[in-house]
């Protein structure tokens, strides 16, 4: 019954030209000013969606070590411990994945 009582006031949509009371004391601005602000995670989803695909060609071994380490916050240590090789093995697979990743970044 809710459902249906707020379906019936959606009907009445309000005009973007219509100015909004300023609580501040100034002048009204139409609704329109303050619709459509730009997203600043835009950026940060389009790096996702660059990075994904060079993610999924590094090998099964070094993304597990990605994952670990940026994902659930592992430290080096951590890691090598629960895969069973050095702390300075990890180091370097992480240095060699990120450096390899930046490269293609930056090809393009």
């Amino acid at each position: 019954m809710v459902e249906a009582s707020l379906a019936g006031r959606a009907y009445s949509a309000l005009s973007l030209d219509k100015p909004l009371d300023d609580k501040t004391g100034g002048d009204p601005v139409p609704l329109v000013a303050t619709v459509g602000a730009l997203d600043s995670n835009f950026a940060l989803i389009e790096d996702r969606q660059c990075v994904r695909p060079l993610i999924e060609a590094l090998s099964p071994c070094v993304r597990a070590v990605l994952v670990m380490r940026f994902f659930e916050s592992l430290t080096q240590s951590q890691i090598a411990t629960r895969i069973g090789v050095s702390q300075m093995h990890i180091s370097r697979l992480l240095a060699q994945a990120l450096a390899q990743l930046r490269d293609r970044v930056t090809d393009g």
